[in-house]
């Protein structure tokens, strides 16, 4: 009935599962490690947003 499946073909068959589990195990771990960490500025950025005072990194006025 499986006269194709000889025994190198069922380790090549053993062998393509073990690398597609391991592939998308390592897309899985990038995905984690790569999210920002939960309560590390988890605020969305709004400085883009229409009507949104823009930010300026000088330093304000003194007044003396």
């Amino acid at each position: 009935m499986f006269e194709f499946l000889t025994r190198g073909v069922w380790e090549f068959l053993i062998a393509a599962n073990i690398a597609v589990g391991l592939v998308w195990a390592g897309i899985r771990l990038y995905k984690d490690l790569a999210r920002p960490l939960p309560g590390k500025d988890s605020r969305p950025d709004r400085s883009q947003e229409v009507g949104a005072s823009p930010r300026s990194s000088a330093p304000p006025d003194r007044k003396a």
